[in-house]
């Protein structure tokens, strides 16, 4: 009982301080350690109360538990290449490009039937929606400030004509927008004026690539 309230707890603890600092958990490198050092708390908290009433045999075969979790974490971390290529990786993480056996870029559809897509802007990783109905890369204000543009300083003089009216974006420049393995460089975009759910890779950025295709709910984009 008190390992599940011990795992309920530190979940809840990311998720708020994911929701107060969305971009300090952005990398693989920081997400596993963020794994690995949750599980170590988990189980410090939870062994030294409980160890002084168990038995030589009821620590020993935890601890075995514990040694097998921590290893069925490491090798999956270490084979996280090979895992990526496979079209369960997609389906559990659609946002995660995928690169194909002829070299194109793939997602798959996640379960709003969108694409989302992880990309980052000078380092910094922001994940997109592909939108073929917006004409470029627009960004949230909340990503742009991410990838260190100073709002303050723009000028939203581009038009745009949406469903919900006309609305106004600063026309920006990404000086490198990592795509997967390839990087895209000096790429227009737009800063949004107003609020946004999420960042949109328009036309000016599927235009980038040689040629795309959609199939089976499958994103792949050929450089």
């Amino acid at each position: 009982m008190r390992f599940a309230l011990g795992i309920l707890a530190i979940i809840g603890l990311i998720l708020l301080l994911k929701t107060q600092f969305p971009y300090a958990i952005a990398t693989e490198a920081q997400k596993m350690q963020l794994l690995f050092s949750s599980l170590l708390l988990l189980l410090i908290a939870t062994g030294s109360g409980m160890l002084k009433r168990m038995t030589a045999t009821q620590v020993a075969r935890d601890a075995m538990i514990w040694v097998a979790i921590i290893l069925c974490l490491v090798l999956g971390y270490s084979f996280r290449g090979d895992l990526s290529h496979s079209r369960l990786f997609g389906a559990l993480v659609p946002s995660r490009i995928q690169q194909t056996a002829d070299g194109g870029l793939s997602v798959q559809a996640g379960a709003d039937g969108h694409f989302h897509m992880e990309a980052a802007i000078n380092g910094t990783v922001i994940n997109f929606l592909v939108d073929t109905g917006a004409s470029d890369i627009v960004l949230s204000q909340q990503d742009a400030e991410a990838a260190g543009y100073e709002l303050e300083t723009l000028n939203y003089s581009r038009e745009y004509s949406t469903a919900n009216g006309i609305v106004h974006g600063a026309p920006v420049r990404i000086g490198q927008l990592d795509v997967g393995p390839y990087t895209l460089k000096d790429v227009p975009a737009s800063i949004n004026s107003g609020p946004m759910d999420t960042s949109l890779l328009g036309m000016a950025f599927l235009k980038q690539f040689r040629q795309y295709h959609v199939s089976d709910d499958i994103l792949t984009l050929y450089p």
